[in-house]
Formats: C-alpha cells, structure tokens, sequence
C-alpha cells in the first residue's frame, strides 16, 4: 500500500510536471521561431532598402550618363548581402537597363523569392532582388535549435531541482506520516516525524494529535471497563445481598421474566404469574386512585418510581412489595417493554405504622403541652389589675416555644418579666418553666419589695442553680429578659433588660426606644455578681411595648436580611396612636409583609400596655 501510493504520487507528479515542461518548451521554442523567421526576413528588407535607397542615386546618374559599367559595379554592392543571388535595375516599363550578375534575374531557380524596390530618382526606376529564402529560413532553425537545447537544459535542470524539493517537502513527510499509519493500532498509536513546519507539517501534527487522543480514549476506554467490570460484579453483589428482584415485561406489559427471588419471598407459582399482566394479578385494586394512575403510567410509557401495593398470596395474608420500572425502546424507538426492580416493604409497613402512632401520640402530648404552657401565662384579670389596658400576641414557632411572661407582686409592688428562654419548641417550653419555678421562688422568698435590677440578679443565679451552672462549668440554656417594676404611686416604673429593650410611645406616637444591658442570664456564672443597669421612666399617658427577638431576627423573603429593630421603631411610629391594639396590629403587619413566604425562625412574643387605661384587649392569633 505503502508503495502503491509513493509510486502513484510520483507518476502523477512526473506526468504533469512533464507534460507542462514540453507544452511551455515548444511554446516558447515555436514562439522564438517565428519571431527569429520574421526579424530575419523584415532585417534583410531593411537592409536592401537602405542600401538601395544609398545607392539610388548614384546608379540613376551613371545610367543618365551612359556609363553601365559603373551601374552595374554599383549593382554588384547589393550580393554583399547574405542570401541575396542577383539584381535587376528596370525602368518604368520593367525593362532591365543593368543587372548583376550581368545576365541578370531572367532564370531564377525554383524556390527563390524576389523582391522589388522602388527608387527614389527622378524618373520611375525598379530594383528587383532574388532572395535565398531557404537559406535564411536555415538559419533561422539553427538558431531554433540552439536556443531549443539551452531551453530543455534549463527545463530538465528546473524538472530535476523541482521534483528533488517535491520529494523532500511532499512526499517524503507523507510517506513518513502513512508508515505511521501503517505501524499505528488502536492499542499504540504510532506518532509521525514533522519534516517542515507547512501546511503538510500542520497535517503531521493533526494525525499526531488524533493519536495521541485515541491513545487516551483508549486508556480510558480500558479504565472504564474496567470499572464497568467492578460495577457489574458489586452491583450483581449487592442485588443478591439487599434482597431485591428484577421482571421485566414486554409490550403488552406481560411478564416475561420474574427472579427467582420474587419467588422467595411471595408464596405464588411462576405460572400464575408469567404471561400476565399486573392489572390482571390485582383486580381487587384497580378502583384505587394510586392504581389507576399506575396503569395510566404503564399505558403512557413513563417511568415509575416506589409504586407500593399488596400481591395476593396463595397462604397466608397479602404481602407488600414495592417496584420501580423503566421502559426500554429498541432503536428505531418503537416501545418493547419494562425492565424494573422490585422490593419487600412489608416490615417498613409495619415501621411506618408504628411511627405514625408514635408521632400522633407524641403530637397530641405537645398540643396538651401546649394548653398547659398556655394556662400558666397571667389571666386577663392579673394583667389587666397590674398594666392597665393590655394587647399580647404570643406565638410559638411549634405548638410549644421558649417565650413567656410573669406578672406578680412582691410586698404590694406589681413586677413584669418579660423573657426568651434559649431555643424553641419543647425545649423551649421546658425553659420556661424552670425560669417561672425560679421567679416564683424569688416572689415568695423576698420579705420586702426588691428594685429591678437586683430581680434580674436573682434570676440569672436561680437559673445557674436550677441548670447546676457554675464558675467552672458553663451550660449551653439561658435567657433573654426584661423586669418592669410599677410604682403606680409615684406614677413611674423602673426597668432592667438583659438583651431585651423597652419601646416607650407618646400619647402623640413618638417612639422612643431603652436599650437593655446586652447581657444574657444563665449560660455562665461568673465570680463577681453580675452587673445591671436601671431605668427609671415616667408612666403618664405614655404606652410600653416588649418584644422578644423573635420579631427583629425575622429574615424577609425579598432582601434576605433580619428585619432589625429599626424596622420595628418605624412601624410602631407608623401606627400614629399609642392604644396598645394599633400598635400590635402595627408590629403584626410589618411582620407578616416583611417575612413573606419566608419560614418563621423563631418565637414571637409582643407585650404592649397603657398603664393609665384601665380596659384590657389579648389578641394572640394576630400573626396567623
């Protein structure tokens, strides 16, 4: 093959190369021939015209004269000329008057060409010449044949350096490039020898680079299945391990073929099984909805996943599988059935079972949890004797949460406390009970009236005692809180927050906000006691609002970012009235239109009260 094709392109390229050196040859030989032919006859024209238009005058006066003698010397000046045999000098009516040689022109041999001149004398007077015509035209193809040798010298010298460059630039690369080829396989791609950096180099590099991707594709073609290998054995392991089945069906959606480990697990003969459709083995199911759009899916030719239904048995009760199946096409895409998988659920049936018992009786302990937590908030007489007029929302993210509030008196002194108790839900839940227990313990052991501050002291040592917190063990449980202490007498109340900040409005709905210390209770208790500002404020006809972080902490579904308590200040402002309803349902509507679709992250408490208005309002289902 090799040859064949170095033999082919040399032959072609000598035929052609040939063929274009003999016609551009004889082009330029035929060429030079007629243009040396025509030079050579239009020169001696030429030349016999000069010489006679010379000598013209000095004929016609040795004629005029008499002297022919002298004529026919003058005459005889004109055989100088090569190739001219002989002249005749004529008057007007051709009549020869002087000739040379002196017998003149009369017999002139065969194949001689005459020419006749015109002179310019005074009376009409004729020249004629006999040409060797043959003899030029001789000349000429001597001439001819010289430059034809220089010519195809010079052409088999080019012919020679042309085919030596076409060998070493085209077809040695080539030749090298197709033993590659030849030498290649599909395991050892054979690389070729880049000769020149032309187009038949970019050629060589291309096939280069083709074989160095076939090399990796064929690596990788050997990885791959080599792990195509490995797949299939820890695939057929596993199928064998997890007890799973394989059918497949064909397109009538019959079975054809059914593992043996079907047979294993359901008590039914293959014959009753194989050659049958599905809806044939489950007529008792097919009015249920899950069935019907089994069939549907079956008929329409669309992949099922997880479809659970009970297979009749010939002893004992029905037994619960599970199969997924995908169907196959051949490859005109004509539908040829099902390939699938199949599973026993019967005891994740009986797991399902027992965890939905389990999560209904647990749901129904927390709805009860949930009334219990509900029960133990203030009543709307306590509230209503000790804050005035009073609007609360109180939600908990679950049907239980960490958000809660005590209102009592100690030695005939109203107190609030206000507080977020670490997380939500029933851990939450169980916080806040362990935080009322403490504060309980501090109302009823305190023999005097005790400031707000010294009440927050109290609370955060309780909460450590309660959770076996101390200085060299920290606890993971704690609170945010806020104490109001209201000394109706002196029209004033006194507040201490820890993390937890009071909203002051005017009768006029100016806002302004008492940050509590950023201080948390419990979580860690330290060797000096713990420090904790208070702050005295005027009841007047002012309003109070408490919030726990649930509100400030929501993310909004547009912006992606906490509400903030600066969003809370606007919207308490926006309600323009400081009635303790306005400005709930004021925190409520901010709340619902920042969080969107967004999921609430934690419990929402709000307390807002007027403690000169005497008329009480609980609202605790205005976030939803």
């Amino acid at each position: 093959m090799k040859l064949a094709f170095n033999i082919n392109l040399r032959l072609r390229f000598l035929i052609i190369s040939l063929a274009l050196s003999v016609v551009l040859s004889a082009i330029v030989i035929a060429t030079l021939h007629l243009y040396r032919s025509h030079h050579a006859n239009t020169q001696l024209v030429l030349d016999l015209r000069n010489l006679a238009t010379l000598n013209a005058g000095l004929i016609y006066d040795a004629e005029s004269n008499g002297q022919m003698g002298k004529a026919e010397d003058l005459l005889r000046s004109f055989t100088s000329l090569t190739n001219v045999i002989c002249v005749d000098y004529k008057n007007g009516a051709e009549q020869s008057l002087a000739a040379w040689p002196t017998n003149g022109c009369q017999n002139r041999p065969a194949g001689y060409k005459s020419l006749t001149l015109t002179l310019p004398v005074a009376q009409p007077r004729q020249m004629m010449f006999i040409i060797d015509h043959a003899a030029v035209e001789a000349a000429v193809r001597r001439d001819t044949l010289i430059f034809s040798g220089l010519v195809l010298s010079l052409v088999l010298l080019i012919f020679m350096v042309v085919s030596r460059v076409f060998e070493n630039t085209v077809v040695h690369p080539i030749t090298l490039m197709n033993q590659a080829m030849d030498e290649s396989t599909p395991d050892e791609p054979v690389r070729a020898v880049v000769i020149h950096n032309d187009e038949i180099g970019n050629l060589v590099k291309t096939y280069n680079r083709m074989a160095a991707a076939a090399r990796r594709y064929v690596r990788r073609l050997r990885i791959s299945e080599q792990e195509l290998r490995v797949s299939e054995t820890r695939f057929r392991d596993m199928a064998e391990i997890s007890g799973d089945w394989f059918f497949e069906m064909d397109a009538e959606l019959r079975f054809t073929m059914i593992s043996n480990r079907f047979f294993e697990l359901v008590d039914r003969d293959p014959k009753d099984l194989i050659g049958k459709r599905r809806d044939e083995l489950s007529q008792d199911q097919l009015h249920q909805s899950d069935w019907q759009q089994h069939i549907a899916d079956l008929q329409a030719h669309r992949e099922f996943r997880n479809f659970e239904y009970a297979i009749p048995q010939d002893k004992g009760a029905a037994k619960y599988i599970s199969i997924s199946g995908k169907p196959t096409f051949d490859d005109e895409g004509v539908f040829i059935g099902y390939r699938g998988v199949g599973s026993d659920v019967a005891d994740l049936k009986v797991e399902e079972r027992q965890l939905s018992d389990t999560t209904r009786n647990f749901g129904d302990s927390v709805t009860y949890a949930s009334t219990i937590q509900r029960a133990l908030l203030p009543t709307q007489d306590r509230l209503s004797d000790q804050l005035g007029k009073v609007s609360a929302i109180w939600q908990p993210k679950d049907l239980v949460g960490g958000d809660f509030y005590w209102s009592g008196s100690i030695s005939g002194v109203d107190y609030l406390v206000f507080f977020d108790c670490t997380g939500h839900g029933v851990p939450g839940a169980f916080m806040t009970l362990i935080v009322t227990s403490v504060i309980e313990r501090i109302a009823l052991s305190s023999p005097t009236a005790i400031s707000s501050s010294q009440m927050v002291k109290r609370i955060h040592d309780g909460v450590c005692g309660a959770l076996n917190i101390t200085e060299a063990r920290s606890g993971k449980d704690g609170l945010d809180c806020a104490v109001l202490r209201i000394n109706r007498f002196e029209d004033a109340l006194d507040f201490s927050g820890a993390s937890i900040d009071l909203y002051a409005v005017s009768e006029a709905g100016e806002v302004t906000r008492h940050r509590g210390d950023r201080v948390c209770l419990g979580y860690k208790r330290h060797s000096t006691p713990l420090e904790v500002s208070q702050t005295r404020l005027l009841i007047g006809t002012n309003s109070f609002v408490l919030t726990t972080d649930g509100l400030p902490t929501q993310v909004g579904a547009e912006s992606r970012r906490v509400m903030g308590s600066r969003r809370v200040e606007e919207a308490l402002a926006g309600a323009a009235s400081n009635e303790p309803g306005k400005l709930v349902r004021a925190l409520a509507r901010a709340l619902k239109n920042w969080q969107g679709s967004e999921e609430r992250r934690d419990d929402v408490s709000v307390l807002a009260f007027k403690p000169s208005a005497a008329e009480q309002v609980i609202d605790a289902s205005m976030f939803g």
